[in-house]
């Protein structure tokens, strides 16, 4: 009989979901039953605790079967520092990687010096369509290899916290000396001692006067680290922002709608080129980065003569085909 025990902890539920393959043990419902009567049986004796069920898989290809229990919990694009959400939001962890890229480019090759952007400006981050604001929290943690969030292998009775912190602390320490690239990138960030966040201001924009509370909402726990301000206004009619001082420099990072979840009037071309009119005249920024659908192609798009085309990047975002499009300043 399988040990349940040493795998669920005590007092938790299992939800099973099986799939048979090329077997005479094929009816789903009935293995998944017979799992049931199984872990039932085994963990009987055991005090309920309220925790949350487990996921387990029961595969069967032929004569063998394997059960997997999922040590995830929630999808691990949900990192835990976004409490609120809106329509049509970009993944935390696609919002981090953008970030990243952002700072990084043109870096050189070192292990440790790609991940860290030397530059003696304070970057004020804006974003024209802010929605739940995940750029900014992603900026906000960057290299603080934070996480809010808890994982279903945490209940497991053979996790053991302090001893398996240690173990990955040591086994990321030895990553970083070599220089792997299996090292995160959070890991090589904090690992930088003339690190600095370089965000030190937020500027968020979004028509709809919802995705401001919700925003502010998430934000809410940066007040006093960072400089934010939320604002509920069109940014292709919104004032520009005042002029800014020499130390400080602006980037605007956005997902604009593609079209298909939230559409827009009129042709694609013609609105992203009147976004980036919009976004220029509000903050003359030294980077501009858009996730747009795939199709959008750089020379086919009219930038304002103040920018340049610099990069691109292709990725999916929920599903859909997608590119970021990167201009800097000329």
């Amino acid at each position: 009989m399988f040990p349940w025990e040493q795998w669920i902890p005590n007092g938790a539920e299992a939800e099973f979901q099986a799939s048979s393959h090329g077997s005479r043990v094929s009816i789903k419902k009935r293995i998944e039953e017979t799992c049931v009567e199984g872990f039932k049986k085994r963990t009987k004796n055991r005090v309920a605790k309220p925790t949350r069920a487990l996921d387990v898989m029961v595969r069967i290809d032929e004569d063998y079967c394997t059960i997997s229990i999922d040590t995830s919990g929630e999808i691990l694009h949900k990192r835990g520092t976004r409490a609120l959400s809106s329509d049509a939001p970009i993944r935390e962890t696609i919002a981090s990687a953008l970030l990243f890229w952002m700072i990084t480019k043109n870096e050189d090759a070192n292990a440790g010096a790609r991940f860290v952007k030397q530059t003696p400006k304070a970057i004020t981050l804006v974003d024209p369509m802010m929605g739940a604001g995940t750029f900014f929290l992603e900026a906000a943690h960057l290299g603080e290899n934070v996480s809010g969030r808890d994982f279903a292998f945490e209940q497991f009775p053979r996790f053991q916290r302090e001893r398996d912190a240690k173990v990955a602390a040591e086994v990321e320490a030895t990553l970083i000396a070599s220089g792997s690239d299996e090292a995160t990138p959070e890991a090589l960030l904090s690992h930088q001692s003339r690190l600095r966040n370089p965000f030190a201001k937020f500027i968020g924009l979004d028509s709809d006067p919802k995705a401001v509370r919700t925003t502010e909402g998430n934000l809410k726990p940066l007040i006093g680290q960072h400089e934010i301000e939320a604002i509920q206004g069109d940014i292709f009619k919104v004032e520009p922002l005042a002029a800014k001082s020499s130390d400080n420099a602006r980037w605007i990072l956005a997902n604009p709608p593609y079209g298909e979840r939230l559409r827009i009037e009129g042709p694609l071309k013609d609105y992203y080129e009147s976004l980036f009119a919009a976004c220029e005249r509000f903050a003359e920024p030294e980077r501009a980065c858009f996730i747009l659908p795939e199709t959008a192609k750089p020379t086919s798009l009219k930038a304002p003569r103040e920018w340049k085309f610099d990069d691109s990047l292709k990725f999916q975002n929920g599903g859909i085909p997608v590119v970021a499009l990167m201009f800097v300043r000329k």
